[in-house]
């Protein structure tokens, strides 16, 4: 059954897109049997010395069933200018999870990642590990914990030079819900694990105000380090985005 659809209707962002993705900010929160699903579109055109159009598309598909559940995401990411082709960046990502117990859940993932901007052709990723539940207070608090491995294909888009690594995958999410309001933060560290000077870190915060029956304001701030990214000099190693949004959910 869907049960949220998330427009964002105004998105402001200052925008360099990033490497890691944060696929817990993405799930879909519900401990209903069956399908639930999220949907978040959004659409801005901006004219100033050129025009530019940017889209973009998030997907989120679950089936859960007993202790099994079946993750699904796609993001997509396309900007287009009136002097440039365009630049696209975004990812297929499988998950699946089974819950052992309130605290200790296996996770086993596929990713397919693209980005353009960042001059990565493709990236591939596969891994497996625990999730605990460190804290959950009903629906309101809740701290996560998970320590996956990974191994990882990529492969820059002007060289062709394909990196084969494997590297540790761990996140910290931290959620509350108010009864107007919800907070999450996320962090990510990524290290490869032959030479561990070698590692992405990410953090991400997002704050969500309810205003009127579903309608909401979010911010979301997202801030990306990688220590050795895709060898060109105009490729930052410091990435960050912030974006504000109206949402609307049912």
């Amino acid at each position: 059954m869907w049960k949220t659809l998330l427009f964002f209707l105004l998105f402001t962002p200052v925008f360099l897109t990033a490497q890691i993705v944060n696929i817990d900010s993405l799930r879909i929160k519900s401990d209903s049997s069956g399908f639930s699903g999220q949907e978040i579109f959004g659409f801005r055109i901006t004219r100033n010395t050129t025009r530019l159009y940017e889209l973009n598309n998030n997907l989120a598909l679950q089936y859960r069933r007993s202790r099994h559940t079946l993750l699904f995401l796609s993001n997509i990411n396309l900007t287009y200018t009136e002097a440039t082709d365009f630049e696209r960046n975004g990812f297929f990502h499988g998950r699946y999870n089974y819950t052992r117990n309130s605290w200790l859940t296996y996770e086993y993932f596929n990713q397919y990642q693209i980005d353009i901007p960042l001059r990565i052709e493709e990236r591939i990723l596969t891994g497996l590990g625990p999730r605990f539940t460190l804290y959950k207070k009903e629906k309101k608090k809740q701290i996560v914990l998970g320590t996956l491995a990974m191994y990882e294909y990529d492969k820059e888009l002007d060289t062709s030079v394909v990196h084969r690594d494997f590297r540790m995958s761990s996140y910290l999410s931290v959620a509350f819900t108010g009864k107007r309001y919800g907070f999450t933060t996320l962090l990510y560290y990524q290290p490869r694990l032959d030479r561990w000077v070698d590692y992405r870190m990410s953090g991400q915060l997002q704050l969500r105000i309810d205003v009127w029956k579903g309608f909401a304001i979010t911010t979301t701030a997202s801030l990306n380090y990688d220590a050795y990214p895709v060898v060109d000099p105009a490729i930052p190693k410091l990435t960050y985005k912030v974006s504000n949004g109206l949402s609307y959910s049912f």
